[in-house]
């Protein structure tokens, strides 16, 4: 049993109580000035922290894009691709390819936290075409002709005859065979995967002028 202290006719606890009451407040006082500052940069720090991981993710890039495509093999599909100097973007958002313009330009790049299966994790969008010039008169380039389009057994071909000596290839660019050539193309309808050296005839044409392999 306590020994009860009367003051001013109230009841209060005896001294010992009142020392260690006095210095559990105190300790709480302390503890509170020491939390609330950091309390309050947390936000701060959250939002700093989320900037920095969003800007991991995204970048400017500057890319070069040459004057001609590339064959690029998907996951179910070839098809004809935009050639840079950096790897990574076969198609870019915003941007219109055509053939015989060589091109600089300003990309953004956005690291998908999700991306898909059979496709790219980093989505490249257009933000501005810093030069746009024409490929020099006779500048030569190479392309790989490949007749199979569907991969695992479609036996649909890539290319689509426009006349005799012209032909369409993965519907997107004409490709002109001079006679002298035929018969080493004609193995290429037939199955046989070769390297072709081309040179611009117009935005829309190619003519092959030898093959490298």
């Amino acid at each position: 049993y306590a020994p009860r202290e009367w003051e001013h006719g109230s009841l209060r606890l005896p001294g010992a109580y009142r020392v260690a009451r006095s210095r559990r407040l105190r300790a709480h006082q302390v503890r509170s000035a020491t939390l609330r500052p950091i309390m309050k940069r947390i936000p701060l720090f959250l939002f700093v922290l989320l900037c920095t991981n969003a800007h991991a993710q995204t970048t400017n890039i500057t890319v070069q894009v040459e004057p001609y495509k590339r064959l690029s093999y998907g996951a179910f599909y070839k098809s004809l691709v935009i050639k840079t100097d950096v790897p990574g973007p076969e198609h870019i958002t915003g941007f219109t390819f055509t053939w015989g313009h060589r091109y600089t330009l300003k990309v953004r790049a956005h690291k998908l936290e999700s991306p898909p299966e059979d496709g790219s994790d980093t989505e490249y969008t257009l933000l501005a075409v810093v030069k746009d010039e024409r490929a020099p008169a006779g500048e030569e380039f190479e392309l790989a002709l490949q007749n199979e389009v569907y991969l695992g057994g479609d036996h649909a071909s890539a290319f689509e005859a426009v006349n005799d000596s012209t032909f369409r290839y993965h519907e997107e660019i004409e490709v002109e065979v001079p006679a002298m050539l035929r018969p080493e193309f004609n193995t290429v309808l037939a199955g046989t995967d070769r390297r072709g050296r081309f040179v611009f005839v117009d935005e829309r044409r190619i003519r092959l002028v030898g093959f490298s392999q």
